[in-house]
Order: structure tokens, then C-alpha cells, then sequence
């Protein structure tokens, strides 16, 4: 139906578009599949004329659809554990440098964020797990590790856990491993400290090596 009013036919315009939202969906999805390799030309090339937009519109979509986005990776690596360690061989050397850049750029936003999750139940409790036994064996050994040294640690691993290769991020911060844990005469120094992620913290425990691991 056409108007002569502007207002009038955007009006009719959205009412329609509400009242057929499902059949329009549908029209989309039937016209995609069979213009796919013209649309997603048409898209690149967009893109590649439109450097700017194309940022602009994704940092909406990204705002508008986050935890959508965020749950849809988490379920598809979780059904596709061997992905990332193949895509980590293939580009190790982009992977290492993209690493070291977000931490250099975000060392104050992570350490706030860590800063935060050691105040949550959570992060008492993992916290606290053993503290007083090790609290009472770090006195008799030797503890020379300073804030430094370990952001050297961080940088000679590539930002990545020393046992499983896993990058580190906001979500997955490393924590750090005693090569000769504490328990068994290990001391608190540079050379006796690995970056772990939390999973490999805690399945290592107190053993010396990850058993089973290569």
C-alpha cells in the first residue's frame, strides 16, 4: 500500500514488517541461499570501500548481540576441543605477538579484573584452598620472585599456559605453578615458575610433572 504521507507509509511500513516478521525472515533466508556467492561478494566488497562503517556496524552488532556471541563460542569450542590446538600450530608465531600486544595494552584492566574475581566466593575460596599450609612452608624456603620477573615469565611463555599451550585472556588468567612444587623442597624463585591456566594448576597439584602430558 502506498501513502502520499511519508510519516503515514513508515508508520505502515513498520506495522508490516511487525505483522510479517516470520514471512519476511523466511523471503530473506530463500533469497540468500540463492544469490549466497553474489551477497557475499557484494559484502567484501563492501567492506573493502567501507573500512570505517564496516567497523562502526560491527561494534553495534558486537554491543547489540554480545552474550548471544559469547555463549555461541563457548558451546562451539567446547564441541570442537581440537580446533584450537591445530589453529594454535598453524599461526603460534601470529598468535604469540597478538598475545603479548593485548597484555602490554590491558595490563591495568586485567589486573582490576583479577583484582575483582579474587573478591567473589569464587575466588576466596580459590584463593584460600591450602593457603595456611603453604603460608607456613614459604617461610622456610626461598622467595625472591618479584612482580617483574614474573611479567618476564609471561612474556618468554608467550602468554600462554606452560603446560597445556592455552592463551591467556580476561576469562582465563594465568596463575603461577611451581616447576618443584613448594611441598617438595621447591623454592619461590624465577627459574621454578611456569605460567599455568587454573586447569592445569589444579590437576598438577603437587606433583613435580604433569603425568600423562608430553
Amino acid at each position: 500500500m502506498q501513502y502520499k504521507n511519508k510519516e503515514k507509509q513508515k508508520e505502515y511500513n513498520k506495522q508490516y514488517r511487525i505483522d510479517n516478521k516470520e514471512r519476511i525472515k523466511e523471503n530473506k533466508k530463500i533469497y540468500y541461499e540463492k544469490n549466497k556467492e553474489k551477497i557475499i561478494e557484494e559484502n567484501k566488497q563492501w567492506a573493502k570501500d567501507n573500512p570505517e562503517k564496516r567497523k562502526e556496524t560491527y561494534k553495534r552488532y558486537y554491543i547489540k548481540n554480545k552474550e548471544r556471541k559469547l555463549k555461541y563460542h563457548k558451546q562451539w569450542r567446547e564441541e570442537n576441543p581440537e580446533y584450537k590446538k591445530v589453529y594454535y600450530l598453524n599461526n603460534k608465531e601470529k598468535i604469540a605477538e597478538q598475545n603479548r600486544n593485548y597484555f602490554k595494552k590491558n595490563k591495568k584492566r586485567i589486573s582490576e579484573y583479577q583484582k575483582k574475581w579474587l573478591k567473589t566466593e569464587k575466588g576466596k575460596a580459590h584463593n584460600q584452598k591450602g593457603n595456611a599450609k603453604r603460608q607456613a612452608r614459604e617461610r622456610k624456603i626461598i622467595s625472591t620472585l618479584n612482580s617483574q620477573e614474573w611479567l618476564d615469565i609471561l612474556e618468554e611463555h608467550n602468554y600462554r599456559c606452560a603446560y597445556c599451550g592455552v592463551e591467556f585472556d580476561c576469562e582465563n588468567l594465568p596463575t603461577r605453578d611451581h616447576v618443584i612444587p613448594i611441598s617438595k623442597g621447591g623454592n619461590n624463585m624465577k627459574k621454578n615458575v611456569v605460567p599455568a591456566c587454573r586447569s592445569c594448576n589444579s590437576r598438577k597439584w603437587n606433583k613435580i610433572y604433569m603425568e600423562g602430558d608430553s
